[in-house]
């Protein structure tokens, strides 16, 4: 997380860009990190917004030059709902999304987040509802375990890591891929919830991610470390959700 020593001795603010902006992921950032940041929110729903950092765009169409240019990171979160957990595969998020990661690389913007999913493992616990066995519970899923998606959203994310490391190796850009669960807008995650992620846990782990100075790292954005195995996020981010 960004410092205020270092935000009052740079005078400003650094510039970051998030994409898909207006659901409730991009809402919950907007507000947790616009103190130490000046965020740019695009989305298709400010189309009659008169703030001027919500701007409405189609990321997935739109030229983002004047947009990325100068910005020191991308939060990349848009999504075309017709590809979600139950429906079909949609070729504009892959399409979309790998030509958002290749204009910040020529336009080199130093980092880029990525909202993936834990559907990318849904194959350890798939069932309707899902299972969450004790072996499951004991082993946890780690995030280089072998993938494992049932549905094409799940697929289509594990396309976009695999694109984000391509684009760390090729161009030297910082990539961090979260697995977000399910995101909800208050505090509130029952200890048994394997796949919740608290509001202000949302905040914390992806500013820890705007700070990571690896090349590139994948980490589960859950809060309880049910199933999923939080190690390397306590480790590598200092993330350690009480």
């Amino acid at each position: 997380m960004i410092s205020k020593v270092d935000y009052i001795a740079n005078n400003s603010k650094p510039k970051i860009v998030i994409t898909g902006a207006a659901g409730i992921i991009g809402t919950i950032l907007q507000k947790g990190l616009n103190k130490y940041y000046s965020i740019l929110a695009l989305d298709i729903a400010y189309k009659n917004s008169t703030d001027k950092n919500k701007i409405y765009c189609d990321v997935f169409r739109d030229d983002l030059t004047k947009y990325l240019k100068g910005s020191s990171a991308v939060i990349h979160l848009a999504w075309n709902n017709e590809e979600n957990y139950l429906r079909g595969y949609n070729p504009i998020n892959r399409k979309g999304s790998k030509r958002i990661f290749d204009e910040a690389a020529r336009l080199k913007v130093p980092r880029f987040i990525l909202a993936s999913s834990v559907n990318a493992m849904a194959g350890y616990w798939h069932h309707e509802p899902p299972v969450i066995t004790k072996e499951l519970k004991k082993r946890k899923i780690k995030v280089d375990d072998k993938y494992w998606p049932v549905v094409p959203y799940g697929e289509s994310k594990i396309q976009l890591e695999k694109k984000g490391k391509e684009c760390s190796d090729k161009y030297k850009m910082k990539v961090v891929c979260l697995r977000f669960g399910a995101c909800h807008n208050d505090n509130k995650v029952p200890k048994d919830d394997a796949f919740g992620l608290r509001k202000r846990d949302l905040v914390d782990i992806v500013s820890r991610s705007l700070k990571y100075e690896k090349r590139y790292g994948i980490f589960y954005g859950v809060t309880r470390d049910v199933i999923f195995d939080l190690s390397n996020a306590r480790k590598e981010l200092g993330y350690n959700p009480k």
